[in-house]
């Protein structure tokens, strides 16, 4: 269970980002919000893992911009493992974030542009948090075939504001140099056909992973497909 004052660090950072409670999209242990970062939003929560309590932080994204990218802490591991080549450590020549982080991902031009300040800066200042993009065949069943998501994570229940408020800037720097889910796109003719084969199945139904938060504005393609689905009767 989440303590009063760690429930109460969430609830002030919350207030300071301008950020809304909301349900857990999955399993939520503790107090959650999400965020407006034009065009998208961000879901911010404390979950239960095999390893323990974790906060984490998501943005969606459509597939192909940037490739895979993993930031992870950097150990005496595999900054030794690094020093022999054996390993990609991707360094974008910011000592104090170079020291405390190993970045991996391909192309490694795109990753380095990602990471460019404010970004390395942020995190650099908040050692130990691990960020990276969840490839679609791991997302949950129903979610959309294009979309991709962002994650920042953080050992255990944040219990300081500032270090929540950082991690909520560094996914508002991110988004801006990604392509969001909620960038207004045209219709797809998949998508459409799609929605049609869910519909077909026995017991037709739509699964979205983010019916959890009753948004249907945090995926606007998605929805639009539905309409034109409609439209078309």
């Amino acid at each position: 269970m989440i303590g009063e004052r760690v429930a109460g660090i969430w609830s002030d950072a919350m207030e300071r980002v301008g950020g809304e409670p909301v349900r857990g999209l999955y399993a939520s242990h503790g107090p959650a919000f999400s965020v407006d970062l034009s065009p998208t939003r961000a879901i911010f929560e404390i979950v239960r893992t095999e390893s323990g309590i974790r906060s984490r932080g998501r943005i969606p994204f459509w597939d192909g911009a940037p490739g895979n990218f993993a930031v992870t802490p950097e150990g005496a591991f595999t900054r030794f493992m690094s020093s022999l080549g054996m390993i990609q450590d991707i360094e974008i020549g910011k000592p104090g974030f170079d020291a405390l982080y190993r970045v991996k991902g391909f192309p490694a031009a795109r990753v380095k542009e990602l990471l460019a300040e404010p970004l390395a800066g942020l995190m650099a200042r908040n050692a130990g948090l691990r960020l990276w993009s969840v490839p679609n065949w791991l997302l949950p069943y129903g979610t959309p075939k294009q979309v991709r998501f962002l994650e920042i994570w953080s050992e255990s229940a944040v219990s300081r504001v500032e270090r929540l408020v950082d991690m909520v800037e560094i996914l508002r720097v991110i988004a801006s140099r990604v392509d969001p889910v909620g960038t207004p796109r045209a219709i797809d003719e998949r998508e459409v056909e799609d929605l049609i084969e869910r519909l077909g199945r026995a017991g037709g139904m739509l699964a979205d992973p983010w019916v959890a938060t009753g948004r249907w504005d945090l995926d606007l393609p998605r929805r639009d497909a539905a309409r034109e689905l409609g439209r078309r009767g």
